[in-house]
């Protein structure tokens, strides 16, 4: 007879949350990343981190092109602010990312994530006027639109369909990052626009993706 475990007890209490179905090596493996970049910008002398991997700013050369991914796994400077987007953007992500994986299998769950990575990238940096692009709120809301998309016909919980479910999940998405800054850097007036545009980078370029996949 097998023995319930705390790990199997916890995915047990945690299932109904994630309505896309088991996490795939590669949802794993970009969760990991994500916390070991904001954990290494808590252990590293302020600014290191969040300096060199986020996309333009100030400190930015003129042609870096590893920025592209690396901003991806940085966070907002201010510890409170950084960690709580970063565990606003896991929950949603670990939410649905697995059914996209499962579907696109490794290889393409990851190119699939580049792709909303680079749109993500456009609409920030388009937005941010000179200021620095940081966060995965793009791919993340690529892949809410995925899973949208997969299966829009079925009902999540037996009751919402599962565009809606998605469409509400990116609005909380979005009115969770307005919250976090409004609270923790209430003065900032150009970072709010530039999360909304990487969304809208990151998942319209997934949406096209997801369209063409082969």
């Amino acid at each position: 007879m097998r023995r319930n475990g705390p790990l199997r007890s916890l995915s047990r209490l945690l299932e109904p949350l994630l309505v896309g179905g088991e996490w795939t090596a590669a949802v794993g493996f970009l969760v990991v990343l994500q916390i070991v970049g904001f954990g290494l910008q808590l252990l590293l002398p302020p600014g290191v981190i969040f300096d060199d991997l986020s996309l333009g700013g100030p400190s930015a050369e003129a042609f870096q092109p590893w920025r592209f991914l690396t901003f991806l796994f940085v966070n907002h400077p201010r510890p409170l602010v950084g960690g709580l987007a970063l565990a606003l953007n896991l929950i949603v992500f670990g939410i649905v990312a697995g059914e996209a994986g499962q579907l696109l299998g490794t290889g393409r769950f990851l190119l699939f994530y580049a792709v909303a990575a680079a749109g993500a990238a456009v609409g920030g940096v388009l937005a941010a006027a000179g200021g620095e692009v940081y966060g995965a709120i793009g791919p993340v809301a690529g892949t809410i639109f995925a899973f949208g998309m997969a299966n829009p016909l079925r009902r999540i919980y037996g009751k919402i369909p599962a565009r809606l479910f998605a469409v509400s999940l990116a609005l909380l998405l979005l009115g969770g990052h307005f919250a976090i800054l409004a609270i923790g850097d209430p003065g900032t007036v150009r970072e709010p626009w530039t999360i909304v545009c990487q969304a809208i980078g990151g998942g319209a370029s997934a949406y096209l993706y997801f369209l063409a996949r082969p």
